[in-house]
């Protein structure tokens, strides 16, 4: 669980030169490789069953909860000369790598060719919330004042494997990457908020989710099979609710979701 919070909370603060900015970030930036490698080989041996088989598989699990918060809460009071800034912001990035490889070699007395079997998984759950607000205070500025939660995550889930074989050969790949975010800003309970400048609150989600699989089979009789998933669950917020908000610049606020790439790839096994 990851957790990171900044916040006035139940103070007075006041600059009387410069900004006052109570920003929150996380940056994880998560890397797993996982590479599975099996061999076989040799001839027909009568006292040994299973002769000419191997398998071989990898898993990568990659599995990321965060929580960011910025606010200014409590009953504060925050004044500034230039600028009053509430900002949290999740860019952490997942990296899965999950590689296979089985090989089998040889024949037994009826001609009958070595058996290899593999598959490689790469998993990614990434569930955040960044939460950025002021609540029930009395923030003044004779600048801007600024409410932003920021989420830009990127995981990465990418799963290859290879089979090859004298007789059958088997390989399956999966790349599943499975998001839940919460984006959320907001000036709300009792208080006020006046600014010189104009006032904003914004939400934005730029997600960034690939998950990409290959597979590769080869014998006599090959099998090859490649899979690609990619979910998300997204809820985006920007508002300003039961407070005064007064500022000589229009008030403004934004909330979007923009999902740069979310592809899925997959390239079935060939004879």
């Amino acid at each position: 669980m990851n957790h990171v919070e900044a916040y006035i909370e139940d103070s007075i603060v006041t600059s009387m030169t410069d900004e006052v900015e109570v920003f929150a970030r996380s940056a994880v930036d998560f890397q797993a490789v996982v590479v599975g490698v099996a061999l076989a080989t040799g001839s027909y041996m009568p006292a040994v069953k299973g002769f000419g088989f191997t398998i071989g598989g990898s898993l990568a699990l990659g599995w990321l909860e965060s929580t960011i918060g910025a606010h200014i809460s409590g009953g504060a009071t925050v004044q500034a000369a230039t600028g009053v800034g509430v900002e949290a912001v999740d860019d952490s990035s997942i990296l899965n790598v999950a590689g296979s490889v089985g090989i089998a070699t040889g024949f037994d007395l009826k001609n009958k060719g070595a058996k290899a079997v593999g598959a490689a998984v790469s998993v990614n759950y990434v569930e955040n919330e960044v939460d950025a607000f002021i609540d029930s205070s009395l923030v003044s500025s004779a600048g801007d004042v600024k409410v932003e939660a920021r989420s830009e995550a990127s995981p990465f889930a990418l799963a290859l494997g290879g089979a090859g074989a004298t007789g059958f050969a088997l390989e399956g790949s999966f790349a599943v990457n499975v998001v839940a975010c919460d984006v959320e800003a907001t000036i709300g309970g009792s208080g006020a908020v006046t600014a010189g400048g104009s006032v904003l609150v914004s939400a934005f989600d730029d997600l960034d989710l690939q998950a990409i699989a290959g597979s590769f089979a080869l014998s006599t009789g090959a099998t090859g099979s490649a899979v690609g998933i990619a979910s998300a669950t997204r809820r985006v917020r920007a508002e300003s609710n039961g407070v005064d908000v007064i500022a000589r610049a229009e008030p403004t606020g934004s909330c979007s979701t923009r999902p740069r790439r979310r592809r899925t790839r997959g390239r079935p096994g060939h004879r």
